[in-house]
Parts: C-alpha cells; sequence; structure tokens
C-alpha cells in the first residue's frame, strides 16, 4: 500500500543545507575572533612600546635637570648630543629662559628649558614625541661633599 506523499511524516535531522550554513556562520565568527584577538596583540605592543619611550624621555629629562643642577654648582658634566636605542633616537635640547616675569613683574632669572625629543620609524612613517619641562637649579637637591 502506498503512502500518500504528504501525509508521510517528516524525518528528523539537519539538512545538508542546513549544516553548510551553520558551519559557514561558524567560520565566519572564529575568522572574526581570531583578528580581534591579533589586534588587540598589536594595539598591546604599541602600547608597551609606547610606555617604553615615554619612560626614556622622562629619565632623560630627569638626568639633564640633575645635570643642570650640577652645574649651577659649579661641576662640568657632559650633557650628551643624541642617544640611541632599541631604534629610536633621542635628543635633548636644554635652553635658559631669558626675560621671563612673574605676575608682579618681576624678572625670573636661572630658570632652564628642557626638550626632550623621541623619533622612530612605525608603519613606514616618522614618529615623533616630544616632552618640555622646566627646571629651577637651586630648587634641586644640593651635592653631598
Amino acid at each position: 500500500m502506498r503512502i500518500p506523499f504528504g501525509s508521510r511524516e517528516q524525518a528528523s535531522g539537519f539538512t545538508l543545507m542546513e549544516t553548510m550554513l551553520a558551519l559557514l556562520i561558524f567560520s565566519i565568527a572564529a575568522v572574526a575572533l581570531a583578528e580581534a584577538i591579533q589586534q588587540a596583540g598589536r594595539t598591546s605592543d604599541l602600547i608597551r612600546r609606547d610606555m617604553q619611550i615615554h619612560d626614556r624621555m622622562t629619565a632623560l629629562s630627569a638626568e639633564t635637570m640633575r645635570l643642570i643642577a650640577l652645574t649651577q654648582q659649579g661641576a662640568r658634566p657632559m650633557i650628551p648630543d643624541a642617544v640611541e636605542a632599541e631604534g629610536v633616537s633621542y635628543k635633548v635640547v636644554t635652553r635658559k629662559i631669558e626675560d621671563l616675569v612673574n605676575k608682579d613683574k618681576q624678572l625670573l632669572d636661572n630658570i632652564y628649558e628642557i626638550i626632550t625629543t623621541a623619533e622612530w620609524m612605525e608603519g613606514g612613517s616618522l614618529q615623533t614625541a616630544e616632552d618640555v619641562a622646566w627646571v629651577f637649579p637651586p630648587l634641586m637637591p644640593r651635592l653631598q661633599q
């Protein structure tokens, strides 16, 4: 006896088309997740490098402040022209600030500006960072005799 086509019970399970569609969606999600993880790693490396550069710039500024204070106390330290480290070139420039007055129009003497610049290549282009600090040598700690 023949069973009419419309009354037959549907077989349970997935068809090949449903399975392929589910695998496609899963594959797209897996590739997107892998790309997001890789991008997070690249961003972490960039942030770590940026922090290292700024830490080195801060250290160079502090060292230059100390050298200015030593010069004011009669020592003759050598301030390096440029420092090269891990593909980054650091340059420190100091200058005495002239004609600086306070709000009472009094001349402020013996103040120095320290400009620390870093240059490096990243992504095929030149990157730069700059740090500016002022120092008043009489407020720096005195040399131990």
